[in-house]
């Protein structure tokens, strides 16, 4: 059971090595797709930070999925309002 959370803000940074489409995504600790936070098809090679937002998404253990051109990144996230 997760008890509601009605949005978090996250703060991502990241770094493309090659241009191309990149693309975030929210998985539960499961495997489900929960949320995808951006996509773009003509990402510039480089180091980007960005807030996104996650709604609807209730407290609990999750992971951010980055897909570049050339890797997947995988990290876990722990959303707690406290």
């Amino acid at each position: 059971h997760l008890d509601a959370c009605s949005m978090a803000l996250l703060d991502v940074a990241y770094e493309v090595r090659e241009s191309g489409s990149v693309q975030l995504d929210v998985y539960t600790i499961h495997g489900k797709h929960i949320q995808n936070l951006f996509r773009m098809n003509d990402h510039q090679v480089g180091y980007t930070q960005q807030d996104v937002v996650l709604e609807g998404i209730g407290v609990g253990i999750y992971y951010m999925v980055l897909h570049t051109p050339t890797y997947t990144v995988h990290k876990k996230i722990i959303i707690d309002p406290r």
